[in-house]
């Protein structure tokens, strides 16, 4: 995602208030952004958690009437 938006390490970095280091960790596997962080990188890279990550939200149908 980063990548794809055109920002480097050094700039997510500076936006979040978090070292180079740390992008670099949470790219190479070593670590993970909390959930705050998380969204904020998204945002940084113009999407949202539920697009980067796939998710859709499932309708439940509606309930089922007894019908007499």
């Amino acid at each position: 995602m980063r990548i794809n938006s055109g920002l480097t390490q050094k700039q997510i970095a500076e936006k979040l208030g978090k070292k180079q280091q740390t992008i670099a960790s949470w790219e190479s596997g070593q670590s993970q952004p909390d959930a705050n962080t998380l969204f904020a990188f998204c945002s940084l890279c113009g999407t949202t958690v539920d697009i980067a990550f796939s998710f859709t939200q499932q309708k439940t149908p509606p309930p089922r009437q007894n019908r007499k």
